[in-house]
């Protein structure tokens, strides 16, 4: 239970928890129609793309940028096979899901 260790506060918010957070990311809709050809990501996948590309050490994050620098809608399936797993993987199912005939 939230604050059950922690001394009672005074006054009308003595029942919230004593730290408290919010997260949510915004898509670069431009950004992502130059290297998808359309918007991706947002909510959930958005999310979880925002948090691994946080998790990169510098050295990785250079990479990383210009391997998406390469992405261009033209030749995105041809680049999705040197991307890592996880972006790539998140890519697919968001290209499929988009796809009207449920191939990249």
């Amino acid at each position: 239970m939230c604050g059950a260790t922690l001394e009672q506060r005074p006054g009308p918010f003595h029942n919230l928890p004593a730290f408290c957070y919010a997260i949510w990311s915004v898509p670069n809709e431009q950004a992502q129609r130059a290297h998808f050809g359309q918007n991706l990501f947002n909510g959930k996948e958005l999310l979880a793309y925002c948090l691994w590309r946080r998790s990169l050490t510098p050295e990785e994050s250079e990479d990383w940028e210009k391997a998406l620098l390469s992405c261009l809608p033209g030749n995105l399936n041809e680049k999705l096979s040197g991307l890592p797993e996880f972006p790539r993987h998140l890519i697919e199912s968001a290209l499929k899901e988009q796809a009207p005939t449920g191939k990249l």
